[in-house]
Formats: structure tokens, C-alpha cells, sequence
């Protein structure tokens, strides 16, 4: 047995024991679909919350943390005794009683959402809960996460109960609608209608949000996109575009971020004030990690997240500047170009040198030669894209010698 298929085991069997309990799930799709999860496997209380605020939970009850928690472990761990997390955002460490699959070398980011993962614990329950993995499904989607590698196995649940069969859910609703519509009602602050319709309740009515959703999505892109070059002249020498209008739709901000980045292939960042401050959206593309842009690490200290996606929270208007200011800096050095020189001891290095041709590497940023039991190389460029380099030439080395062992 894997630690991972210990870790969900073990969470299944600790929720089934200490039911009922209070649910504490974030206010998006993944969040709204965990907390659906919840409702439907077990005897809870589900609160949706849009920023974790342990002041207005009862500490004595057992908790369950779904889609938020793993960044504030210490936090969470002195203020309740009795509890999990089930998260799928990075953090620096975990605590104990949480299950995330970071922790097991899984990239929550990409595969596994938090919704995705709660299913499989779910799933250990027995298998007539394998109905619900719709659900995990509407949360990976939500989340913007594809459906092979690990979320694969909620598929597979899904077309062999007859959940969904040709993109239907239950021979009724397309599947990509489903999530937009479970999106728009999240994004129009109509969380519980959300989780009804994630409960196959009231589709009808969220139809509407979803067309609200969409004009009002529109009138703001277009509005961002007729001033995008005044807002690229006003972000000359940074390295992400940073949005800061009261105009916009302050629930939609990340998907305008989203969309724009997808543009423009530039990080976005846009800032919108809310009932308690200044709310942050950050937005990258997978072309813009793989250089080196990791959007959670540049927030740390004013919020977090994913290399992709990420958000923060100002309490005062005046410290903008300053995490403008410190963002870009850490955003700069991400994808700064770097030099990197490589001295990697083999014997026969000219034969090494050979297959490695025979490989083809293919790179116009590397240089490898030979120089008696040595391959050195050296590689330039932005940190992000010399890593990628590195390893597949040390990769190729590995592989090169041992065909020459082989033979």
C-alpha cells in the first residue's frame, strides 16, 4: 500500500467515526464541490467561507478543513483540538492531520484538486459511493485541471456507474456547462444556489446566473482590452501587468486575469477592493512557469497559491505600492537570465559525447563538449528554462551510459 492510499484510508476512517461534525469549504467550484462531497457522504454541517476566519467557528466541534488550511497549519492546529484539512495548495510545510497530495509528490496544482482528492476518500467508504465522483470531476474542471494522469481514475468511476456517458451528467446536463454554471453562480455570490445545483437542485435557476455571468464577464474584458495599451504603458519595466480598477467586477477578477494572461502571455495581477480590503488575483500561463514564474511563491507574505494561479489580500490601500514594489522584484529574479556551468565526471566521455549526438538535444541555449572523463556543459537563460535543460541533459547522460554499459 502507497502513503497516500494510507493517507485516504485513514482520513475515510477517521470521518466515519467522528461524524457529525462542521464542514469549512472555500467558496469556488473545487470548494463548493467538496462541500457537496460532504453532504452527501456524511452527517455534516457545511460552512462556505471565502477567506478562512477561524474567529466565527467553534473550536470544540470536530472540523473539516476542505480547500483551505494547509498554509495556516499552526494556526488551525492551536485553535483545534479535534480536525482535518484536505487541501491541494502548496505549502512550505504540513501538519498532521492533513491530506494533501503535494505531501505525496503529486502536483495538486495540475491533477487532484481538493474536491478530487476528498472523493477518493470518500471512495474508501464502499463502492456504491463511486456515484459521486461527478463531483470530483466538477472540482478538477472548476479548477481548471484536466482529466487524465491521477484525475483519470474519477473518470473512469464516472463512466462506469453511467453517471456520465457522451459528456452527460445523469443522461441530462453537458458536463461543461454544469461546472460554468456552478462557476457563475459562485462568482455572482450565489454560493448556496451553487452547492444546490452541485446537489442536482435548481439547474434551472442557475442557468440565469450563468447568463448574467456572461454579459456582465464580456462588458469587463472588453472594457480592459480597449485600454490594454494605456495599462501596458502604465506597467512599462515590470514583469507582470498589475490591474488596479474599482470599475471591474471584483468577483470576477480572476478569470479577467485568467483570460488576459492567456492573451497577452504576461503575468496578470488585478487588484479590486472588497467589504475588508484589497482583494488580489494573480494569473500566469504554464509557458510563463516553465521559464520560471511561480505566482505563490511572489505573493508570499501578503497571500499564496499555485505557480499558475495565485491570491492575496491587502487590509490597507497604502501598502499596494509596496506589494507592487516587491512582487515584481521577486517576479524579476524568477525570470532573470542565469549561467549555468556543469561538470559532470564519466569515463569515455567522447563516447558518452556520441550517443548524446545520436540523442539529439536539440537546444540553442546549452553547450556540451567533452574534455577527457568529463562532459561539461554550460546553459543560459531564464532560471525556469536552464532547470528544464539541465535535467534533460543529465538525464540523457544517465541514459547514454548505461546503453554503453548495456552493450
Amino acid at each position: 500500500m502507497s502513503e497516500f492510499e494510507g493517507a485516504l484510508r485513514e482520513a475515510s476512517r477517521i470521518l466515519k467515526n467522528n461524524q457529525p461534525f462542521q464542514v469549512i469549504t472555500h467558496g469556488d467550484v473545487d470548494g463548493v464541490a467538496a462541500g457537496a462531497l460532504a453532504l452527501s457522504a456524511f452527517d455534516c454541517r457545511v460552512t462556505i467561507q471565502k477567506r478562512l476566519a477561524m474567529e466565527k467557528l467553534d473550536p470544540s466541534q470536530f472540523t473539516l478543513f476542505l480547500d483551505m488550511g494547509s498554509s495556516q497549519c499552526e494556526e488551525i492546529e492551536e485553535r483545534f483540538s479535534h480536525y482535518l484539512i484536505i487541501d491541494h495548495h502548496p505549502a512550505a510545510a504540513y501538519g498532521p492531520h492533513v491530506v494533501n497530495p503535494w505531501m505525496y509528490g503529486i502536483d495538486g496544482t495540475r491533477e487532484l484538486c481538493a474536491a478530487a482528492t476528498f472523493y477518493l476518500v470518500i471512495k474508501r467508504l464502499g463502492k456504491e459511493y463511486r456515484r459521486l465522483s461527478y463531483l470530483g470531476l466538477v472540482g478538477a474542471l472548476g479548477d481548471r485541471q484536466s482529466l487524465d494522469t491521477r484525475n483519470c481514475e474519477l473518470f473512469e468511476d464516472a463512466v462506469e456507474t453511467g453517471v456520465l456517458q457522451n459528456n452527460l451528467l445523469f443522461n441530462e446536463y453537458e458536463l461543461s456547462e454544469f461546472v460554468k454554471v456552478v462557476n457563475a453562480c459562485c462568482r455572482n455570490s450565489k454560493k448556496e444556489l451553487a452547492m444546490d445545483i452541485c446537489l442536482l437542485r435548481n439547474y434551472s435557476q442557475g442557468k440565469e446566473e450563468l447568463e448574467i455571468y456572461n454579459r456582465i464577464f464580456e462588458r469587463d474584458l472588453q472594457y480592459l482590452t480597449e485600454k490594454w495599451c494605456t495599462i501596458t504603458r502604465e506597467n512599462e519595466g515590470r514583469v507582470s501587468i498589475y490591474v488596479h480598477d474599482e470599475t471591474l467586477t471584483r468577483k470576477y477578477a480572476g478569470e479577467l486575469a485568467t483570460t488576459l494572461a492567456r492573451t497577452y502571455e504576461r503575468p496578470v495581477i488585478i487588484l479590486v477592493r472588497d467589504e475588508e480590503g484589497i482583494k488580489i488575483s494573480g494569473r500566469a500561463t504554464s509557458a510563463l512557469v516553465t521559464r520560471g514564474v511561480h505566482l505563490g511563491n511572489a505573493f508570499q507574505g501578503f497571500g499564496g497559491g499555485h505557480d499558475v494561479a495565485a491570491g492575496a489580500f491587502l487590509q490597507d490601500e497604502e501598502m499596494i505600492e509596496t506589494f507592487i514594489q516587491v512582487t515584481d522584484q521577486r517576479l524579476h529574479r524568477m525570470i532573470a537570465p542565469i549561467r549555468v556551468e556543469l561538470d559532470i565526471p564519466v569515463k569515455d566521455a567522447s563516447m558518452v559525447m556520441k550517443v548524446l549526438a545520436i540523442d539529439n538535444l536539440g537546444y540553442d541555449t546549452i553547450d556540451v563538449t567533452a574534455e577527457k572523463d568529463h562532459i561539461l556543459v554550460t546553459a543560459w537563460g531564464s532560471p525556469g528554462t536552464v532547470k528544464n535543460t539541465i535535467d534533460d541533459v543529465i538525464a540523457c547522460v544517465i541514459s547514454a551510459v548505461s546503453m554503453m554499459e548495456g552493450e
